[in-house]
């Protein structure tokens, strides 16, 4: 294994003091192991390649966990009892999870694509998954029209996505201090973008003079890639598609980014000279094998489903942009890159999920309103 760097506890409880507005009790309660590491992968073309893994040292396998187990912990510490949510997957089981461990009652929100991200062994009678038939946009307003109506809160908030993030600018300054390393670029494959924007956040919270910071690289596929096409000037290869083109990655789904995070994203890529690629899924799919290789060998250990497809392709995503930078030039001999593994790794034996309830738009508030009204089952 090619480990340089392990916190194998907790990062939200090693920077707990930093988290205003939470009791520690709670925290501490709620805290599992919401982990992370750096290995390096392998040199090419004279450049350092470094793996962030943020998933084999959580407990549901997602980067995730970081911001859920602050965000339920913050809602716990308020008082309150019953959280609602909508998710792709990732954020669903990681907040299904910490609810639970909370004893808080959720529901959690998710389109019919992402129903093979769930884990079934998170649902129990007080924390339920409901698929909801439905695109993102019109998932996100029932979602509001049904935290209106009962003063559940949405978790978790913008806030939460922000400061659960900015961690990782911590995490790395330590990984800096203890090994002598300092990565010259960090990539990571965007939907929502809030992990690079709060991890760029966070080093600003630090003082660290922008000279200093990594350079960005931002990843999207060629069926979803509104920042890409946001910020370039030309429309990439990816961009030049024609019909229908499939989604390869679920959790990478964000068409409409709002126009201030469009506006973040482009003020992280002219600060640090950084940019924004889409990869065609011709590019994706003729790397797979050798992406899923070059972890292996690592230590990261990609989950594949039953088909033999990877679990999530995020990271994935995230390897394969950070190679093609490398290749065509853009990241200087000499450079080190950190490429960030935010989900899909480690043991892939969850049995796949059914859901008891589908909604359709026209009824899923009311629905969800009553679903809601119950209590929580001691």
């Amino acid at each position: 294994m090619n480990e340089v760097f392990r916190e194998d506890r907790s990062v939200v409880l090693r920077y707990a003091q930093h988290l205003s507005g939470v009791d520690p009790h709670h925290l501490k309660k709620l805290s599992h192991r919401e982990g992370a590491r750096i290995l390096f992968l392998r040199t090419v073309r004279d450049v350092d390649v470094y793996c962030l893994d943020l998933s084999t040292l959580t407990t549901t396998g997602t980067f995730k966990d970081w911001v859920a187990a602050l965000s339920v912990a913050r809602a716990k510490s308020a008082g309150l009892t019953r959280i609602v949510f909508q998710s792709s997957g990732n954020t669903a089981n990681s907040l299904s999870y910490y609810a639970t461990k909370a004893g808080m009652r959720s529901i959690g929100l998710y389109p019919p694509a992402s129903r093979r991200r769930l884990r079934a062994s998170l649902t129990t009678e007080n924390n339920t998954f409901v698929e909801v038939q439905a695109p993102e946009s019109e998932i996100k307003r029932i979602l509001t029209e049904v935290s209106e109506r009962t003063g559940v809160p949405a978790l978790p908030p913008l806030k939460d996505q922000y400061v659960g993030n900015a961690l990782r600018a911590r995490l790395l300054r330590d990984a800096e201090a203890s090994t002598g390393l300092h990565w010259d670029w960090h990539v990571q494959a965007l939907s929502s973008a809030f992990g690079p924007l709060g991890f760029y956040r966070g080093l600003a919270e630090l003082q660290i003079p922008t000279g200093r910071w990594p350079r960005f690289l931002g990843v999207q596929q060629q069926a979803v890639h509104p920042y890409a096409d946001a910020l370039s000037d030309q429309k990439t290869n990816a961009s030049d598609d024609s019909g229908y083109v499939p989604m390869l990655e679920p959790t990478m789904f964000r068409r409409r980014p709002s126009a201030d995070l469009i506006k973040e994203v482009g003020e992280v890529c002219t600060a640090t000279h950084g940019q924004v690629r889409a990869m065609s899924n011709q590019q994706y799919l003729d790397m797979e094998p050798s992406l899923i290789g070059m972890l292996d060998d690592a230590g990261v250990h990609v989950c594949l489903n039953a088909d033999g497809q990877p679990h999530e392709r995020a990271g994935l995503y995230s390897l394969l942009g950070a190679l093609s930078a490398i290749e065509e030039g853009l990241v200087a001999p000499g450079s080190k890159v950190l490429v960030a593994h935010t989900g899909g790794a480690g043991y892939c034996g969850q049995p796949s999920f059914e859901p008891e309830t589908v909604l359709h738009p026209a009824a899923a508030a009311s629905r969800l309103c009553a679903m809601l009204a119950k209590g929580v089952v001691q």
